[in-house]
C-alpha cells in the first residue's frame, strides 16, 4: 500500500544533479525495460532528466516497502514519447536510482518490498519496435518482487543490448560488421574515425557496441564495403585541426 500527495518531496535541482553522472547512474530493472521500449539507454535517460521542469511533476508517492520513503514521479516529454521518472535522489544503499558508486552499493533493499536484495546474474529481456533480445544482466535482485537494481557498470550491458536492437530496427551496421569493414580497409580505429568521421575514439565505441554510428557514417561504410578504393578519396580531403594532432 502506498500514500500519495501532489507536492514534490524532493528539490528538483537536487534530483537533476543526483542523476547527472552517467557512470554513477543506477536504475531498476523496471525502469531499464520501460526506457528501452522508447529507445532510451543510460545517456538518453540522463539527458531527459536534465530537461525536467516543475510543470512535469505528476505526484509524490511512498515506497511499497516503507511509508517513510517518498519518490517523486515526473512525466517528461521527449521525441520518443513521454518518459516517466520515479526518483528518490538520496544517497542511501536502498535507493532505487541514486548517485552511488558500485563499490558503495552493498546489500540494497528492494524499492517495492523493502526486502534485502542479492547480487546475481539473471536473464533480462528488452523490447524495441517489435524486436526482442534476452541476455544475462548482472544486478541486485529481489526474489519476492522480481524487481532489480543495476549500477552504472551493469547498465553498460543493457545499453549494448539496446544498441543492437536499435541497429537491427533502424538498418544500421552491427559492431562486428563495422570491425570487418574497417579491417577490409586496413585502418586502425583512430584512422577510421579521422577519415570516415566521428572522432578518434568513435570506432572503438562503435565496435564495442557502446555507440551507434549515425546514418551518414553507416552509409559511408556501406559504400566503402562495396568499393574500398573510395578510401583514397577520403585520404585526400583537407584535414581539420584536431585530425592533424
Amino acid at each position: 500500500m502506498t500514500t500519495e500527495k501532489r507536492k514534490p518531496a524532493h528539490d528538483l535541482r537536487a534530483s537533476k544533479a543526483a542523476f547527472a553522472d552517467l557512470d554513477n547512474f543506477n536504475g531498476t530493472g523496471t525502469a531499464v525495460r520501460g526506457a528501452a521500449a522508447l529507445g532510451f539507454g543510460r545517456a538518453e535517460i540522463v539527458a531527459a532528466i536534465q530537461t525536467m521542469q516543475p510543470s512535469n511533476f505528476y505526484k509524490s508517492m511512498t515506497a511499497y516497502g516503507s511509508q517513510h520513503i517518498w519518490h517523486d514521479v515526473y512525466h517528461v516529454p521527449s521525441e520518443a514519447g513521454t518518459f516517466t521518472l520515479n526518483s528518490r535522489p538520496i544517497p542511501r544503499p536502498d535507493t532505487c536510482c541514486c548517485r552511488l558508486k558500485r563499490k558503495t552499493m552493498s546489500n540494497p533493499h528492494c524499492p517495492k518490498t523493502g526486502a534485502p536484495m542479492q547480487r546475481g546474474l539473471r536473464p533480462m529481456t528488452l523490447d524495441y519496435k517489435g524486436a526482442q533480445m534476452t541476455f544475462d544482466m548482472p544486478g541486485w535482485y529481489c526474489d519476492s518482487s522480481e524487481e532489480s537494481i543495476h549500477t552504472g557498470e551493469d547498465l553498460k550491458i543493457s545499453d549494448r543490448a539496446l544498441n543492437r536492437l536499435k541497429a537491427e530496427a533502424d538498418g544500421l551496421p552491427f559492431p562486428e560488421e563495422i570491425k570487418r569493414i574497417r579491417g577490409k580497409l586496413g585502418l586502425t580505429q583512430e584512422q577510421a574515425g579521422e577519415l570516415i568521421g566521428g572522432g578518434p575514439r568513435a570506432f572503438q565505441k562503435y565496435e564495442a557496441g557502446e555507440l551507434l554510428p549515425s546514418r551518414a557514417i553507416a552509409s559511408v561504410l556501406a559504400l566503402l564495403d562495396h568499393d574500398p578504393s573510395g578510401i583514397e578519396i577520403l585520404r585526400t580531403r583537407p584535414q581539420r585541426s584536431w585530425q592533424r594532432k
